[in-house]
């Protein structure tokens, strides 16, 4: 329905956003969400994203991250300010944290994400000078977004072997992503895990339960354990002070 919109030339709006993205979250549409979210950020709507943020029906910490980044791109400090304040506190100056503070401090920022979280992991290695390193799970962004071969942050990616979302975090995207991320020129890992599908790092009883449900492997603790272990490797490398 999405892409009958998109051909038809209709603009999607607030209740668009809100209705698609829950369902392409759980469903792991995630190449749809991203592009939600990207019409919005593009066109320069941070106002109409704030606000639909404040009527999603789920906790948008990651999106709020996004748009923090947004804001940063298009110099809109004031609501920079208020969309932190929604996250870390009444009292907490985003922005100006987000440019001086904690990076003055000499401290370091990672980060990471699976999914959707992972493809927008990776992009902020691209799209955000800050970051200092990043580990993604599973899922490599559109080239719309966002350009592995321009990253400028270290970045490790995981992969499974039986993962089946075609273009998105199959093995073909891993082998073109560790194409990119060497073209980069930085420092970079990318791991593909033998029997594993997609998601497999989620352990938790419902996880689990929803990945049998949909016929996938979910017998490899082994993998599990060793993504985690080079995780903490990398993130430690490269956030250490």
């Amino acid at each position: 329905m999405f892409e009958r919109v998109k051909e038809e030339g209709v603009c999607p709006h607030d209740t668009t956003f809100v209705a698609l993205l829950p369902v392409c979250v759980l469903n792991m549409v995630v190449e749809i969400g991203l592009e939600l979210f990207q019409l919005n950020v593009e066109t320069g709507l941070l106002v109409e994203v704030s606000e639909i943020t404040k009527r999603m029906p789920f906790e948008p910490a990651w999106v709020l991250w996004v748009l923090l980044g947004a804001c940063k791109i298009y110099g809109a400090v004031e609501m920079g300010n208020e969309v932190g304040r929604r996250e870390f506190g009444p009292k907490h100056n985003s922005m100006e944290a987000y440019n001086n503070s904690t990076f003055s401090l000499g401290l370091r920022a990672g980060v990471t994400g699976f999914c959707m979280g992972g493809a927008l992991s990776i992009a902020s290695s691209v799209l955000v000078p800050e970051v200092d390193a990043v580990v993604a799970f599973y899922g490599v962004p559109s080239s719309q977004l966002a350009d592995p071969a321009q990253a400028k942050a270290p970045v490790q990616a995981h992969f499974g072997e039986l993962d089946n979302f075609v273009g998105f975090s199959d093995v073909t995207a891993a082998k073109a992503l560790e194409e990119k991320l060497k073209a980069s020129g930085i420092p970079y890992e990318v791991h593909i895990y033998p029997g594993n599908a997609h998601a497999f790092m989620n352990r938790s009883p419902e996880g689990v339960k929803r990945r049998k449900g949909m016929g996938l492997p979910d017998e490899d603790e082994a993998s599990a354990e060793l993504a985690w272990s080079r995780f903490t490797t990398w993130m430690t490398r490269y956030l250490s002070a």
